[in-house]
């Protein structure tokens, strides 16, 4: 672990953050694809949901390991990125969509809720077991105007 986070800062900031983590993979040809995913941390796994024929799926299947980095567009900028092994669950995906669905849309988008929860019989949960990380925080130096 790097950065000026401990664990529990980091914890905290995956537990606070309803932003998607953006999940790189080796694609197919050898060169990396990212797809941006919601998450949500149980323990020490970082758990998201796609569909099975989807291209991250596929590509996690051949080769399940992954790099990842959760941290918002605006600044000042922080976040967290690392690496992880994974795992792909067949059997929880619907239960893990309802979990992410109920994380991200809450009370809103009705509509959207029950289209992605009507898709969630070919949902796989995906779930990543970080091996390392490496968080930032710009806040305090850019509030500074300091370089």
């Amino acid at each position: 672990m790097s950065g000026p986070w401990c664990l529990d800062e980091i914890n905290g900031y995956l537990d606070n953050s309803v932003i998607p983590i953006r999940l790189a993979v080796q694609g197919d040809t050898g060169y990396p694809i990212i797809a941006s995913l919601w998450f949500l941390r149980q323990g020490s796994t970082i758990v998201c949901s796609s569909q099975r024929g989807a291209r991250i799926v596929q590509c996690l299947r051949k080769k399940p390991v992954c790099a990842f980095e959760i941290s918002g567009d605006d600044l000042p900028y922080h976040g967290v990125r690392g690496q992880g092994d994974v795992d792909l669950s067949y059997g929880d995906g619907q239960g893990d969509l309802g979990k992410l669905v109920s994380r991200y849309l809450a009370d809103t988008n009705l509509e959207l809720q029950e289209w992605l929860l009507s898709r969630s019989d070919s949902e796989v949960s995906i779930r990543i077991e970080p091996r390392n990380f490496c968080s930032w925080d710009y806040r305090k130096r850019m509030a500074q105007g300091s370089p």
